[in-house]
Parts: structure tokens; C-alpha cells; sequence
């Protein structure tokens, strides 16, 4: 009986520990990603090439700010140049970002047409809570994966 005691209490105290080292990263974690971030992505679907270049402001009040340009190529518009401005908020848990978009905005001086079809249509869910995996983060490098593709921004402050 004892030695199931002594079983009990180790696996109980690894248990504890692995929880308290998740907390105090996520601690970490919420201190480490306030600042600017400069977040360059590609992709191609449905031959559909759009490069994007995202810059996101954490601020430590759990809100964020969001911009970038994206050029989209595909048979319908060449070099298409859009802007975007996002708001929202965010918060670090289990060593995952949880994101929520409330407002976003999108300005084209190429196509304006499309850009208006942007701002109605549901290209962004807005109110809804995203949430992305922590792969690296550091004073320089913030890495997540998010619907199984992983991502890379560089801070810029």
C-alpha cells in the first residue's frame, strides 16, 4: 500500500509540474509576443496565387491591430494589389494564441470592384475565435501552425 502511495504522489507531482511549466510558458509566452510583427506569407489554391505581407501589433492590453498588403494573381485578375486593416483580440493558453477578428477592411487602388466584394463576402470570420499553436516563440521569431500549415514572423519592435 505504501508503495502505491509513494506510485500515487510521483505521478500526481509530474503531473503537477508539467501543468505549472505550461503556465509559467504561457507566461512567458504573453510577454514575449506584445510588439510588432512582420509576417510575409505565400499560397496557391485553386490556382489562385496570393502573397501576402501582414504586420500585427500585440498590444499587453489583449488587443491587436493588424495591416499588410496582398497581391493576388489569378485567371480572373493579374496582380491584383489589395490593402487590409484588421482589429481584434488575443490571449495565450495551453502554448496557443486564441485570436478573434472584430473588424477588418479592405482598399484597392488596382481593383476597387473587388475590393468592395472583399468587405461584403465572409473572407474573414469575424467574432469567432481562431486558434494557433505555438511552435517558437522568442524575442525575434514567433512560429505557429494554424490548420496544419505553420507560419513565421520576425518582430520588428
Amino acid at each position: 500500500m505504501k508503495k502505491l502511495n509513494v506510485m500515487l504522489l510521483a505521478v500526481l507531482s509530474v503531473s503537477c509540474a508539467t501543468q505549472n511549466t505550461k503556465m509559467d510558458s504561457d507566461e512567458q509566452y504573453r510577454n514575449l509576443i506584445v510588439g510588432t510583427w512582420s509576417c510575409p506569407m505565400s499560397s496557391v489554391e485553386d490556382g489562385v496565387k496570393m502573397d501576402m505581407d501582414i504586420k500585427t501589433i500585440y498590444k499587453s492590453d489583449g488587443t491587436s491591430q493588424a495591416s499588410g498588403t496582398f497581391i493576388v494573381d489569378s485567371p480572373m485578375a493579374s496582380n491584383a494589389e489589395f490593402q487590409f486593416t484588421a482589429t481584434g483580440s488575443w490571449r495565450i493558453e495551453q502554448q496557443s494564441v486564441f485570436d478573434v477578428t472584430t473588424s477588418m477592411h479592405f482598399t484597392s487602388n488596382t481593383h476597387p470592384e473587388m475590393a468592395e466584394h472583399f468587405n461584403r463576402a465572409d473572407l474573414a470570420t469575424l467574432n469567432e475565435e481562431e486558434e494557433s499553436e505555438i511552435v517558437e516563440l522568442d524575442k525575434r521569431h514567433f512560429r505557429f501552425r494554424s490548420e496544419e500549415e505553420t507560419y513565421e514572423c520576425i518582430r520588428l519592435q
